[in-house]
């Protein structure tokens, strides 16, 4: 709304500006067909595999968490250890 009453002020042209929201659920019409057809559906991981792919694509723990994985990890709870348990093994 800022940006419309500067250009009016100015007497330049009034613009619109859209940011769309954009997820992969959006697009699940044009992803699915693309897996079947590639052979994704097909493919299965060994044990090994799907460990290695979780430890690589495991996001870093945001604060606090992170300082409780290093600072208090003998005193986490049931609660705390189902988020930070992946985290503490490695």
């Amino acid at each position: 709304m800022k940006a419309l009453g500067i250009a009016e002020q100015r007497e330049l042209p009034r613009f619109v500006s859209q940011q769309i929201h954009y997820t992969l659920q959006a697009r699940e019409y044009e992803l699915v067909p693309a897996s079947i057809d590639l052979g994704a559906a097909d493919l299965e991981l060994t044990v090994q595999e799907r460990t290695r792919l979780d430890e690589v694509s495991r996001p870093p723990l945001l604060y606090p968490y992170w300082h409780q994985a290093k600072t208090a990890a003998d005193r986490l709870g049931p609660a705390e250890l189902a988020l930070l348990g992946p985290y503490l093994a490695g």
